[in-house]
């Protein structure tokens, strides 16, 4: 159906008979053999079809940009869980797929029972043992869901802590030897790496000896 196109016929310069097929804002020139009109028939259907496609296509992406959490926006903005200096013992090692082998987090050093604090505000989804280690599990408000482990917490579910505040101290337990805290945050549903929510970490500088 042609309701928004228009195949034109006309004469050029030459003399020669034309056919152009003309969208708003589009214009395409065919040449005057005799198929013409059917190739700009053809032309036209077939452009209709790509510009949906298009605005298809537009229409998507940005109702995906507005329903996504703001990523950047969080990214440097979140607090050490831990107040000592910043060490990562192992970085995030992103699994080929759901159950592929991975370090789907990071681990920190952490001294056993210092305080652990929530990085940024949040909801407490869960805080308990899970296979013998105490976790706590947190979501911001923009969907990112966060898991630190091994944790000793008296907080409950549902419960809302604020950037800062102490949510427990940590223990031993699970695959962290002492003296590690592991440090997960997913994003519907898939994980990623929390190291650059928590900004940069310094360099270590080595000094010569003697």
């Amino acid at each position: 159906m042609l309701s928004n196109r228009t195949i034109r016929r006309g004469i050029d310069e030459r003399g020669w008979r034309v056919h152009s097929c003309e969208f708003p804002g589009v214009f395409r020139d065919f040449g005057g053999d005799a198929d013409s009109p059917h190739a700009a028939r053809r032309a036209c259907t077939n452009d209709g079809s790509m510009l949906k496609r298009l605005a298809l296509l537009l229409a998507v992406s940005i109702a995906a940009l507005a329903t996504s959490p703001p990523l950047d926006a969080a990214q440097g903005s979140w607090l050490w869980p831990v107040e000592q200096q910043r060490q990562v013992i192992r970085s995030f090692e992103e699994p080929a797929h759901e159950y592929a082998a991975g370090h789907r987090g990071i681990k920190i050093a952490a001294a056993l029972g210092a305080s652990v604090r929530a990085p940024t505000d949040a909801l407490v989804l869960f805080s308990g043992s899970v296979a013998g280690r105490g976790v706590v599990t947190l979501e911001t408000p923009t969907g990112f869901v966060i898991t630190l482990e091994p944790i000793t917490s008296v907080l409950t579910s549902g419960e809302s802590v604020a950037a800062g505040d102490i949510i427990g101290s940590v223990a031993t337990g699970g695959p962290s030897p002492p003296g590690q805290l592991h440090v997960g945050v997913r994003l519907e549903g898939r994980y990623i790496d929390p190291l650059p929510f928590f900004g940069k970490i310094p360099r270590a500088v080595l000094y010569p000896c003697c």
